[in-house]
Formats: structure tokens, sequence, C-alpha cells
């Protein structure tokens, strides 16, 4: 990597902090704190949850790269310098590695902070993020997006160096954060043919 990682998770810390203020990056929940710049877009026809063959896995990467492709372009970001949120999970806040696959898949990443996700009487649950750079064309950045599609790595949130928009991979679509509703909107209407068809947009 061109950069120390260390440096660059001060910065994005920095980055965060100003421009997303105390929302957690916590991938599943960011839609409910997105409001009107929330939309989702299906990675495979027929709203198909996971991919069974090689064809389909090149529909789920190409349609996550298309979708990212436009967010860089639509907000004069740079698709060579993204940033990365993965995770690991464990019942202490002291922070937890991520999986064996998930290390070989995506490589370097730096420690950035843990959040509580679960706080019952009998059992906590503590998320602990890393924060990587990719470029968009990078095969690390593809082997990532597959173990998502397959349903081996979860929360994994992708953005710019100056987290203007946010993109949530899951098996079976993404969810955008975009920066504004009027960008949202030009995504819906790039990308309609991927939009889910119930009214509730999942």
């Amino acid at each position: 990597m061109a950069r120390n990682i260390g440096g660059v998770v001060a910065d994005f810390d920095d980055v965060w902090r100003s421009r997303r203020g105390d929302l957690e990056p916590i991938g599943h929940l960011l839609r409910y704190r997105a409001g009107d710049t929330w939309v989702r877009f299906h990675t495979l026809p027929g709203a198909k949850r996971f991919p069974r063959n090689d064809a389909e896995r090149r529909t789920v990467f190409s349609r996550h790269r298309a979708v990212l492709s436009e967010l860089c372009s639509v907000t004069a970001t740079s698709p060579q310098d993204l940033r990365v949120m993965t995770s690991g999970w464990s019942s202490s806040p002291e922070p937890a590695g991520r999986s064996t696959r998930l290390v070989a898949a995506f490589g370097e990443s730096a420690y950035w902070r843990s959040l509580l996700v679960d706080d019952d009487t009998d059992h906590q649950w503590w998320q602990h993020i890393y924060i990587g750079t990719s470029t968009l064309g990078s095969p690390r950045l593809r082997a990532l997006l597959r173990l998502v599609a397959d349903d081996r790595a979860g929360d994994v949130v992708i953005t710019s160096t100056g987290a203007e928009w946010l993109y949530h991979p899951y098996d079976g679509g993404g969810d955008v954060i975009a920066p504004t509703q009027a960008i949202r909107d030009g995504l819906r209407d790039k990308f309609f043919r991927w939009l889910p068809p119930n009214a509730e947009g999942l």
C-alpha cells in the first residue's frame, strides 16, 4: 500500500467524525439512518440471493462495480482510492481479529473501532471494525465481494476517502447511502432494472 495503513485509519477517523458524526458504521443498519438518501439494488435477476455458478458471480460483481463506479463519477471521488470496512466479532470490547478467510481474501487492514451491537442481560456482543484501502478494479475487492455474495462475510462498507457516500454490499444486493436525494434519484433512474420489486425497496 502506498501509505501507512495506521495513518490512513487516523485520517479516516477524522473524516468520519466530521462528515458522519455519531453514525455507527454497521452495514445492515445504515439504511435506517439514511432517510431519503438510501436506495437498494439487487445483484441478480429475480431478487435471487446467492450466485450458483461463475456466470452469476460475474453478474453480481459487475453490478456492484457499476454502482460503485457511478457513485465515484457523480461525486467526483476517486475509484483508485477507496476505503473498505470489514469486521470481526467477539463477546469482549477488546479488538478481535477478522476471520481467516476474510483476511486471506482482502488482506491488510488496520483496527479502527469497536461497537457494542448486542447488550442483553446475559450476553454482550461487540463488532470490531477494520479499515483497508482498495481500488475499484482490485482483485482483492473482487474476492471480498465474492465472500459477501456467498454469505461468508458480513457488514462490509465501502466508501470514498471523504466518506461522501457509503455502499453496503450484502448477499443479494447492495445498499447505497448517497450524498443527496438528487444523487439517490439519479442512481435509481440509471439502474432501475435492478431495483427491488416491492414498495418498501427491499
